[in-house]
């Protein structure tokens, strides 16, 4: 997907390689990496490049994902294939059960995409938003006079540009913009818009320092 001004730390990139004559005029291009989840100035310098979003539209042959599975996550063929070899069979139900709770869990760009070499590129010239943070959530969101979207009880005084999602209690703003306020039974995460990302690294700290009630 073309990229927007933002430079996204949350979505994976994709480098345009050199582009391939003879494809169309779809502005088919190899693909010289992809990297996930940069670092804010690894993913503004992407944007600056023209490079694109990968929003995670993979199109390919059944044989083709399967020999690129072989080859970088063995141990996943593996499995696969003794799946395959139940399916269809009165063993379909224990041998799913049983093998595919021993895989490693590894998302397909970790795992093949960053790895693969055959990778080809159409840009996609249309608007695209992963909502997998606030900030993409506030992004897409009708907002109010003031730019502010609201769930749930809400008092502003001069607040403005900002997220608001309560489970219950009242919020109150003021004097302050461009927030991620988000209220649940348990938790209370007040951030700057434009760092909804960074919430991974408080999960990383419960979970090497806890209390782990709240994971």
């Amino acid at each position: 997907i073309r990229t927007t001004e933002r430079p996204e730390t949350g979505y994976g990139y994709i480098e345009k390689g050199d582009p391939l004559p003879n494809r169309g005029d779809a502005g088919t291009s190899g693909v010289r990496a992809i990297r996930e989840k940069p670092s804010r100035e690894q993913a503004a310098e992407f944007i600056r490049r023209g490079d694109l979003w990968n929003s995670g539209m993979f199109v390919w042959k059944a044989s083709t994902i399967m020999n690129a599975i072989e080859r970088f996550l063995p141990d996943l063929h593996r499995g696969l294939l003794q799946i395959r070899e139940a399916l269809g069979t009165d063993r379909e139900e224990g041998v799913v059960e049983s093998i595919y709770a021993g895989l490693k869990s590894v998302s397909i760009d970790y795992g093949v995409m960053e790895k693969a070499k055959n990778v080809l590129v159409v840009p996609g010239a249309f608007d695209w938003s992963d909502l997998g943070s606030w900030d993409a959530l506030w992004e897409v969101s009708e907002k109010d006079e003031n730019g502010n979207v609201v769930r749930g009880e809400f008092i502003a005084i001069d607040a403005a540009d900002s997220l608001i999602q309560s489970a219950g209690k009242l919020v109150a703003l003021v004097g302050v913009k461009d927030l991620l306020v988000v209220e649940t039974k348990d938790v209370l995460l007040v951030c700057r818009r434009g760092r909804s990302q960074d919430v991974r690294k408080i999960v990383e700290t419960l979970e090497k320092k806890g209390p782990a009630s709240y994971l």
